[in-house]
């Protein structure tokens, strides 16, 4: 019986393992992408102290300053005003965590805000509303500038930075900015993640499939190759009254045994691992 060379088989074990780990490696990398560089410039932005809650205005003088095209659009700006503000206290760029509990100061501010939306200013678009014919339940949407009625007039966040007072203003406005630019580029960070993430994973499945493909194949050569050589063997040593001869009882269990693991192993196990393989070649690598 000869040999037969290792070389092929391996490297083609070595291609497919090297497949799996540049997969593994795309994958990895897919989810460190642009998150941390974003969290990291968010950490920048943050405040440093509390000097900037000073610049926060009182509920009146927002309900003040901010007017509308009618007393409806007018109220819903107000809210939108008020709603961004508070927003700002629950912020964590405008309100880290890292400088400790909210101080009195800004605990006071949200519920003056809070109150002023849920009491005086309700209470006026209820009214307002009721006389023209707007239902209740536009309420929120006008507080958040969302439908047709309410999106032309949103309050923009130059308009409602504009209400802080210095370095409130400042702070506000540079953390807007970069919120409003870092949107699309985290939206299409994401949307890489996902895409490398799904590459590598058809990329694994498919080598792993090549791989149990490549073993199947590797059984079932075998199988041809034990089998050819004991027929080889049988047509040798064959006499004229078609008995075959053995040297020894073991060489004859072992030539037994050969053909046994040929036909009942090599080969059933083979045809079911190569099947396989080649499902998971190819329902991933086109799925």
């Amino acid at each position: 019986m000869g040999a037969s060379s290792p070389r092929s088989p391996r490297r083609a074990v070595r291609a497919c393992i090297s497949i799996v780990l540049a997969a593994l490696m795309l994958l990895v990398a897919a989810c460190t992408d642009e998150r941390t560089r974003l969290q990291a410039e968010a950490r920048a932005l943050e405040a440093r102290d509390w000097n900037h809650l000073a610049g926060l205005p009182d509920a009146k003088s927002v309900i003040a300053r901010v007017s509308g095209s009618s007393p409806l659009q007018a109220i819903a700006r107000q809210c939108q005003a008020l709603t961004h503000l508070h927003g700002l206290l629950d912020d964590p760029m405008f309100t880290p965590k890292a400088l400790g509990p909210l101080p009195p100061a800004g605990r006071q501010r949200a519920d003056e805000y809070a109150k002023a939306i849920d009491g005086e200013l309700y209470a006026r678009f209820r009214d307002t509303g009721r006389r023209a014919g707007t239902s209740q339940g536009e309420w929120r949407k006008a507080c958040k500038g969302q439908g047709a009625a309410w999106q032309f007039e949103k309050l923009k966040a130059a308009d409602w930075t504009a209400l802080l007072a210095p370095p409130a203003r400042e702070l506000a406005a540079r953390q807007v900015a970069w919120f409003e630019a870092s949107t699309s580029t985290y939206t299409d960070a994401v949307q890489t993640a996902r895409e490398r993430k799904i590459l590598a994973e058809r990329v694994t499945v498919s080598g792993i499939g090549l791989l149990v493909t490549l073993l199947g194949l590797y059984m079932l050569r075998r199988g041809w190759r034990v089998q050819r050589e004991l027929d080889r063997y049988e047509f040798e040593h064959r006499t004229d009254g078609g008995v075959v001869q053995f040297e020894a009882y073991e060489d004859a269990v072992r030539h037994h045994r050969r053909r046994v693991v040929a036909m009942k192993f090599l080969y059933p196990f083979g045809v079911l691992i190569t099947l396989i393989g080649l499902v998971a070649l190819f329902a991933r690598m086109f799925g």
